[in-house]
């Protein structure tokens, strides 16, 4: 990453002010990479808005920090995106956004698993805005 994004995320992630998540699984490919849906739309610079929704996710909403982080996969969308596992990458997608704002993600509920109830463990979606 960037300095600029280390300060800003890693920084308070290893401070312990910030949660963290890693987002991968979909309903429909579980950690089958080839099928991820998840879309990343060039915007400009280096922005992108992602479209598409996780499954699996723990720890993905709470109050106990600050501000939760999640690492997204995500394919390139384009014309010339490459077919199954390239054209992925990795995106920063904070719950709250550095101006304060809170960042277009949306908690769709929560999966029963059996055990492992510390940490709830969730499903959700990226509505690009």
């Amino acid at each position: 990453g960037t300095t600029e994004q280390k300060d800003t995320y890693v920084r308070p992630l290893v401070e312990g002010r910030f949660g963290g998540t890693m987002a991968l699984s979909e309903a429909q490919s579980g950690s089958s990479l080839s099928n991820l849906k998840a879309k990343a739309r060039h915007v400009s610079g280096d922005e992108y808005r992602l479209s598409g929704s996780k499954m699996w996710t723990s720890g993905f909403d709470h109050d106990c920090f600050e501000n939760i982080v999640h690492l997204v996969l995500a394919k390139i969308d384009g014309d010339d995106t490459p077919p199954g596992n390239r054209g992925i990458s990795l995106f920063i997608v904070p719950k709250v956004l550095p101006d304060g704002s809170p960042n277009d993600v949306a908690l769709n509920g929560l999966n029963h698993k059996m055990g492992q109830r510390a940490l709830p463990n969730s499903y959700w979606s990226m509505e690009e805005g």
